[in-house]
């Protein structure tokens, strides 16, 4: 959680987070030099109060 503060205008936009839940997938056909996966659910949300789904996918080298 972030506290988004506007220096110049001296006033608080609100708060941010950014939440994530990491799921490790094994794939037999990967190339070796690839030592984890990692798929990635999660929500974002802005100093302003919209919420937006994430997702990723994450390799590890």
């Amino acid at each position: 959680m972030v506290n988004v503060y506007n220096h110049n205008l001296h006033e608080n936009l609100g708060e941010t987070y950014d939440m994530a839940l990491r799921i490790p997938i094994n794939f037999s056909f990967l190339p070796t030099f690839i030592k984890e996966t990692k798929f990635s659910l999660g929500v974002f949300r802005n100093a302003g109060g919209t919420v937006y789904p994430t997702y990723s996918v994450d390799f590890k080298f």
